[in-house]
């Protein structure tokens, strides 16, 4: 499970220093396009075009932050203290949802399993090689950024 933690903490860090380089660009008030040196006669329709891109990367780039932040920093945040004190969650059951990616590598993988004492599917990030539809699993996994490993497969 300790891996997992290092992996989620590690996106966690990556995203508050965007954010935090995001923001400190955005206090700046400097326009972040430029798009060159062009002819005389080109120059002012370009400053318009350059003031639209510019206000649209840093519409786009508010709203990569926002979904960053809400994503994995709140969650990973909330997880701290459960994952410091080794508090996790248990499921059991056959999974209903898996990822395609390669089965060889062990990467983080997005499933749905259905728990076999609740009957509810409960979705789970976890890092293993390839994960079938009908497996029987057995996953520990953090309650709210659903980071988790596969403890038994059947």
């Amino acid at each position: 499970m300790e891996e997992v933690i290092v992996k989620l903490y590690a996106e966690v860090l990556l995203a508050v220093l965007f954010t935090i380089g995001y923001l400190v660009l955005l206090v700046q008030k400097r326009q972040w396009i430029h798009l060159g040196k062009v002819a005389p006669s080109k120059r002012q329709s370009l400053r318009k075009i350059e003031k639209r891109v510019d206000c649209v990367v840093k519409v786009v780039g508010g709203i990569c932050v926002i979904v960053m932040v809400v994503w994995r920093v709140i969650p990973g945040i909330l997880d701290f203290p459960n994952a410091m004190a080794g508090n996790y969650e248990h499921t059991t059951g056959e999974v209903v949802v898996w990822d395609y990616s390669r089965e060889t590598r062990k990467q983080a993988r997005s499933i749905e399993v259905l728990d076999s004492h609740t009957n509810e599917k409960v979705h789970v990030i976890v890092y293993s090689t390839g994960v079938h539809k009908e497996e029987h699993l057995k996953i520990t996994y953090l309650k709210n950024s659903r980071f988790g490993i596969i403890e038994e497969r059947w």
